[in-house]
Order: structure tokens, then sequence, then C-alpha cells
């Protein structure tokens, strides 16, 4: 259900720095079978908390009803936290046009479409013509000092809330390679960009660039 990711991987991101995962994470059985999973990932803000929901039903037992009892369980579970938190929590679904009915049933449930990713797909690498950088610019794999600019790039760009201690703990990930991740300089040194891919597989994929 999760492209490749390893168990170490996926115990990593368990942990993140800052964000409240492990303990909202769950797994969807029926009878002896996993048949899907999700975590809640709870980050706090100064007045109010975000959840940020992430999973997914397995592909053979879709279109049963299990999403809709997954959402039920998480708004009941949501509900509790914040009347025991005495918070408001906004809630934030990654819903795929690509699975059929996954957009429909947050909207079931009166979720609004805040933003639209386009997912672009590139099949054939073979025939690609890479060009060099621009004059002046530079790319290089970034180290444990350059996580403050990392965290302020990425958050300037994004309007996220990145902390340091969380790309540190990024950076000694077992998804860290310096053939995947890049820091753009321009001519003085200063950093002005930056990207990271993911490689599961044959599978890759650019998750941001900024």
């Amino acid at each position: 259900m999760l492209n490749g990711l390893t168990a170490e991987a996926f115990e990593q991101d368990l942990d993140e720095p800052g964000e409240r995962i492990r303990d909202n994470t769950f797994v969807v059985e029926l009878g002896q079978t996993n048949v899907g999973y999700f975590s809640l990932c709870f980050v706090e803000r100064i007045t109010h908390i975000s959840v940020y929901c992430y999973g997914t039903v397995d592909v053979d037992w879709r279109r049963r009803g299990i999403g809709t009892a997954m959402f039920k369980f998480i708004f009941t579970r949501l509900e509790a936290i914040a009347r025991q938190e005495a918070k408001h929590i906004h809630f934030i679904h990654r819903a795929l046009t690509s699975i059929s009915g996954e957009t429909a049933l947050g909207a079931n449930f009166g979720m609004q479409e805040q933003n639209s990713l386009g997912i672009l797909c590139l099949n054939d690498l073979n025939h690609i013509q890479v060009s060099s950088p621009p004059s002046g610019f530079k790319f290089r794999p970034p180290t444990l000092e350059d996580a403050p600019i990392w965290a302020e790039i990425y958050n300037n760009a994004f309007g996220g809330n990145k902390t340091v201690e969380s790309v540190i703990h990024e950076f000694r990930g077992t998804g860290f390679s310096q053939n995947l991740y890049m820091l753009c300089e321009n001519k003085t040194g200063t950093a002005v960009g930056l990207l990271y891919a993911t490689l599961r597989g044959i599978h890759a994929r650019i998750p941001t660039i900024e």
C-alpha cells in the first residue's frame, strides 16, 4: 500500500519532531486481513491544531465502505481530543483524484477543496535532454549545517512550519541521499532553491522543488 516504502523509513516518519503521529497511526483490519491504514499528523499552531491525514485502503478492498468507516473513526477521535485539549482542530485530508471516489467521499463529510495539486508523470527517461545549470548557479547536496536555510526556503515557498529539528531528522533518515537532495546556490554562494526526490525500486518522485 505504500509503494515500496521500507518499514525502517515508515518508523522514522512516525517520530517526526514536533508532530504527534505515532500514537495517532492505525491499521484497519477486516478479520485477519490488513485492508488499510491512516496516520494523523498533529501540528501545533498559535490558535489551533492542524491535523494532516495520510492513509489509504488497499486497492482490492476499495468501494466497500471502509473509507467511510475510517473517517467516522477519525472524526470521533478528533472531537474527543478537541474537547480534552480545549483547542480547535483544522482537519486536512489529501485526496487523490486517481483513486475513484476519494474526492467524493471527502465531500460527503462536508470537506471543501482547499488546494489542487497536479502530478506530472514521465514514463521514459531515455530520451530526456539534460542541459547544464544556468551560468552562475550550482547544485550540491545539503549537509546538517544547511538545515536552517533548508527550513527557511521550504517555509517561505509553501507557507509551512518546518523546523530545523525536523530537517535534521529527515537528513539523518534512511530516505536521505546525496543523489536525491540538492540545494541550488547562486554565484555568491547563497542558497536560493532546493529539491528532493524519492526512489523506490524503479519508481522515482520529486515531491518538492522550489
